[in-house]
């Protein structure tokens, strides 16, 4: 899946989320990559740990920056697949 990202900025999370890399909680003070972006299926937005975001970038980069994941579908930090 090919995205156009309209933001990507690191964050401090103000409230418990999920990352959409390995699906694990990312807690209220912690840090946070914070993305909005537009795919296929139209706008959407999520969050990643530091070390997800850099693991989403080396697989994109691997893949030829048009990929299709899924929320828990990696290892914490690493582009390993459950």
């Amino acid at each position: 899946m090919c995205v156009t990202f309209l933001r990507n900025k690191e964050v401090t999370v103000r409230k418990p989320t999920r990352c959409a890399w390995c699906n694990e909680e990312i807690y209220p003070g912690e840090r946070a990559q914070s993305r909005a972006y537009r795919d296929r299926d139209g706008l959407r937005s999520d969050h990643l740990h530091p070390e997800c975001d850099e693991a989403a970038l080396e697989f994109a980069n691997e893949e030829g920056m048009c990929v299709e994941f899924y929320p828990g579908g990696h290892e914490r930090g690493s582009t390993d697949a459950v």
